[in-house]
C-alpha cells in the first residue's frame, strides 16, 4: 500500500526486479494522501493488511506497540545485508540503546 501510484518511478523498477527474481506477484494499492491513514488504520483493525505497507516515521512507535509490525531483523540477519547501509550510505531510522524506536 502506498499513497502514490508507482508507474514510471525507481519504486516501480524495485518492484520489477524483485518479481522477476522472486516470481511473487506485487499488487500496489495507492491510496490518495488524505485517505491514507484512515485506511491503514482500518485495515490493521480487520487483520487484512497488506504484507507491504509505506508508513510515516510518526507512526511506527504506535503501530510498533499495538505489535502490528512485522520485526525484520531476523530476514535482515539472515540475508548477510547492512540494515543500517542503502546505497553505499548510512540509513537508519533514529532508535534507542536497546534497538526501540526513539519517540
Amino acid at each position: 500500500m502506498n499513497w502514490k501510484t508507482v508507474e514510471g518511478t525507481s519504486l516501480e523498477t524495485a518492484i520489477n526486479a524483485f518479481q522477476d527474481q522472486s516470481g511473487i506477484t506485487v499488487n500496489v494499492q495507492p491510496t490518495p494522501t488524505q485517505d491514507y491513514e484512515t485506511k491503514m488504520r482500518t485495515l490493521l483493525a480487520s487483520g487484512t493488511t497488506p504484507n507491504v505497507m509505506r508508513i510515516n516515521n510518526d507512526f511506527v512507535r504506535g503501530y510498533s506497540l499495538a505489535n502490528q509490525l512485522l520485526d525484520l531483523r531476523p530476514y535482515i540477519e539472515a540475508s548477510g545485508l547492512d540494515a543500517a547501509d542503502y546505497n553505499e550510505h548510512p540509513f537508519n531510522f533514529p532508535v534507542q540503546p536497546d534497538g526501540s524506536p526513539s519517540a
